[in-house]
């Protein structure tokens, strides 16, 4: 296995200055302790005026984001209701809230091993911060061994370089702190044992560091990190908190450049262009102010701004350069996934701007398409597939061609449905293509067949949604844009094998969703797979009748498996998902005869039934008709000399 080195070589997280000995530890933590408690005693009301910095600081999303991670498996994000490794009855500790995230160590060999958990936060020269955050060991799973975790902030130039002088630490939790008790944790500044932290000059970006050091002989244990701080106490001036950041822009398109400043006194503006000053004219603008444009770009604008800001105290150049980067050719709008029924037509198109004369040419996969037959324009910037069959299932891509290069353009599904299964909304509903246009997450798996040996209930592939850990939701989905009033109708077929029952609390079912902007506003379930449900028998799952709310714009049909104290799995195949258009009558004449037309959806069945008078106890059958792709269906009767009833039953 391929070893991982440190960004920072051992001596330089053990510098002398900040941590002499292993013995001296727990001193040094209890001297910033006693230092940050001075610090609060004396400013407790204005501290709390300061911004903290730090995104998802007390991680109650119950995610990591926008936490970043030198190796993203040595650590998670646990809830309360989660229990300590190693125990079955201690809960895994937050300072407040619910949340926390837990670091470890890494496992890669008999060697000292480190990673840190950050954030990166853009900073500028003469400025100063504080940052602390709480920390808590847990048994059984206390830090071991020679193992030690610690708060570092660093200060950082543009290319992420720690700048000498600008590296400050905590003290360190080890074998020596105390365990099951949250302990504050706060990084000081060594040369006067403050908590102020100055940005040394070529400041671009401080890192608020969580790092967790691994001993040669893998001892193990864990930290819990809850309520971190990144506080900036004062400010430089004058002072760049966003430098201009790199852009990709596409030729002929406009490019802006910003900087974010301050002052004591009004700020000016002077950019430059690889270091040499740029003027107002032509193409640009705003070259004495916050934001610079050059409008209709082209390669020769490719380059590095940069901005020095000015008042009354002094100038500041930007610690870091925006990079221009122009896409010649460069696509601009991407062809669209298409779902059509056998005998449409689908045209896929692309809109690419560049240099010189564009070309084009199309793909699918990784096969050129040729004009012919049903296909035209396979070298322009729309593809037209007339009369399509299931054989034109692909993914469709072009190549742009221009003057200085070319463009390729993300791939866009063709995803064609015989009539018979055209209201059928779920794309690859017997997974025998994999898990090509689901959503999965947590314990899934596509299988050939389920654990204790049961036959598919139908093709070679089934799905298992199975328990990754107690209390986990785990599961599957598809989803559709829709709009309010929209009717739906969802099964599945599922299994619970005598290989992986479900046990104990857990349970699935199936669902459809109904979401207004990602947020869900209509839920319909169907019956619950539970421990007493059938083992070994293929089960339909049916949510027969769902309808769009008010203000929802996509709904998603998914199965839902909420593991408990138990394990197990469940096995589905043939999941359907279907909308359902109301059916209305529109009678007219058309004599000797009556014409009654009404909506129709393609492959489904339609009774048309009458009744002489409203007291007879049945409807009679007159007709029965299929939906086709003219979406229409007109029915002819002759007229009765006395009044008939007539209503339509969709067969589902």
């Amino acid at each position: 296995m391929r070893m991982k080195t440190p960004k920072y070589p051992l001596a330089f997280r053990l510098a002398p200055s900040q941590r002499p000995t292993r013995r001296n530890r727990l001193a040094s933590l209890s001297n910033t302790l006693m230092a940050l408690a001075a610090t609060l005693a004396l400013s407790a009301g204005s501290a709390r005026a300061f911004t903290n910095y730090l995104g998802n600081a007390g991680l109650e999303t119950g995610a990591s984001a926008p936490w970043l991670d030198t190796y993203a498996a040595s650590h998670s994000v646990d809830s309360t209701a989660g229990y300590v490794y190693g125990s079955t009855t201690i809960h895994e500790p937050a300072h407040s809230g619910a949340w926390t995230v837990k670091q470890w160590g890494d496992y890669w060999g008999a060697f000292w091993q480190a990673h840190t958990i950050y954030q990166l936060i853009p900073a500028a020269p003469s400025s100063t911060w504080s940052a602390d955050i709480w920390a808590y060991t847990a048994t059984p799973d206390n830090i071991k061994g020679q193992n030690w975790a610690q708060l570092q902030v660093f200060f950082m130039d543009s290319t992420t370089n720690v700048i000498g002088g600008g590296d400050y630490y905590s003290g360190t939790i080890d074998t020596t702190a105390p365990v099951n008790t949250w302990l504050h944790i706060v990084a000081t500044n060594s040369l006067d044992g403050t908590t102020n932290l100055p940005a040394p000059d070529g400041t671009a970006f401080v890192r608020f560091g969580l790092i967790f050091n691994q001993d040669p002989a893998q001892s193990g244990g864990s930290v819990y990190w809850d309520d971190a701080n990144l506080i900036k106490t004062s400010s430089s001036d004058p002072e760049i908190s966003l430098p201009p950041q790199n852009l990709t822009v596409i030729y002929g398109q406009t490019a802006t450049f910003t900087v974010l400043a301050s002052g004591k006194t009004p700020l000016t503006y002077a950019w430059q262009k690889d270091g040499i000053p740029v003027s107002n004219g032509g193409r640009i603008s705003g070259a004495t102010t916050a934001s610079l444009t050059v409008s209709n770009v082209t390669s020769a604008d490719q380059a590095a701004y940069s901005v020095t800001v000015t008042d009354n105290a002094g100038s500041l150049p930007s610690p870091a350069s925006g990079y221009l980067t122009v896409l010649d050719p460069g696509i601009l709008s991407n062809p669209t996934s298409l779902q059509k029924i056998e005998g449409q037509t689908a045209t896929f198109s692309v809109v690419a701007a560049g240099s010189g004369t564009l070309t084009y040419a199309w793909f699918n996969g990784s096969d050129p398409v040729s004009n012919g037959g049903r296909i035209s324009g396979a070298n322009t910037a729309s593809l037209t597939i007339s009369n399509v069959a299931v054989a034109d299932n692909g993914s469709y891509s072009v190549v742009v061609t221009g003057g200085a290069g070319q463009a390729t353009s993300t791939a866009a599904t063709l995803y064609v449905t015989t009539v018979a299964q055209a209201t059928q909304l779920i794309r690859n509903n017997g997974f025998e293509s994999g898990l090509t246009y689901w959503t999965a997450w947590n314990g899934y798996a596509v299988v050939a067949a389920p654990m204790g040996g049961e036959t598919n209930y139908d093709g070679n592939q089934i799905c298992e949604v199975y328990s990754s850990g107690q209390g986990t939701w785990n599961g599957i989905n598809q989803g559709f844009a829709t709009v309010p009033g929209n009717v739906y109708r969802a099964n599945a077929w599922c299994l619970v094998s005598a290989g992986a029952p479900i046990a104990g609390s857990s349970t699935a079912w199936l669902e459809i969703n109904f979401y207004n902007q990602g947020n869900i506003i209509g839920n319909f379930q169907s019956p619950v797979i539970s421990s007493n449900s059938l083992v070994g028998v293929w089960t339909n799952l049916v949510v027969p009748y769902a309808v769009a709310p008010v203000g929802a714009d996509e709904t998603r049909c998914q199965i839902n498996y909420h593991a408990g104290d138990g394990g197990g799995a469940l096995y589905v195949d043939d999941m359907s998902f279907w909308v359902r258009i109301p059916v209305t009558i529109i009678p007219s004449l058309s004599y000797p005869n009556l014409l009654l037309s009404f909506p129709t959806q393609v492959g489904v069945s339609y009774q048309v039934l009458y009744k002489n008078d409203l007291a007879d106890a049945t409807w009679q059958v007159l007709q029965t008709v299929t939906g086709d792709l003219s979406g229409q269906a007109k029915v002819s009767t002759p007229m009765t000399p006395t009044k008939r009833l007539y209503r339509v039953n969709a067969l589902w």
